[in-house]
């Protein structure tokens, strides 16, 4: 399931993405993503990960499961969400000067079975216009092959 928030800048929050964009190095700086890690046998494994990209570079959320903070997402960053078997509510929310001005959090419901790992990606997309930039955001799960792609180019959000 994608949920996703389309935002429309206006004079006021014109200013607001300079900001951002001067803030664009923010990017995630751990390690280099090159394997999923071993599971326990009561263990399941959910994969948050944000490929790089311009729009929103310089924010980070926070990613909440099940109503408790497990990490922040930086621009090209993952994290790996050590959970055990069931249904869980991962979240993307944060404060106004680190993630979204107007955004509501983002959520996504996977259902995980033990030694089984999921992926989640959130991505962020701009569509310019004459007098305005749109970001679009969406939350989502993916299938295994595309985020193991995706992941290859990312680093660990610490």
């Amino acid at each position: 399931m994608v949920r996703s928030r389309v935002i429309g800048l206006g004079n006021g929050t014109a200013l607001m993405l300079l900001c951002w964009l001067v803030l664009g190095g923010c990017s995630a700086q751990g390690t280099r993503f090159s394997a999923l890690p071993a599971l326990g046998q009561d263990e399941a494994l959910i994969v948050v990960y944000r490929p790089s990209a311009f729009a929103r570079s310089g924010t980070w959320p926070d990613i909440y499961v099940d109503g408790q903070k497990r990490g922040e997402l930086k621009n090209g960053g993952y994290l790996f969400l050590r959970v055990p078997p069931a249904g869980h509510l991962v979240e993307v929310k944060g404060p106004v000067m680190r993630w979204d001005i107007r955004a509501e959090p983002l959520s996504c419901k996977p259902e995980v079975c033990a030694g089984e790992t999921v992926f989640i990606r959130l991505l962020t997309t701009s569509d310019r216009y004459p007098l305005a930039v749109q970001i679009t955001t969406a939350l989502g799960l993916v299938n295994r092959e595309v985020a193991l792609r995706e992941l290859s180019s990312l680093c660990e959000s610490q």
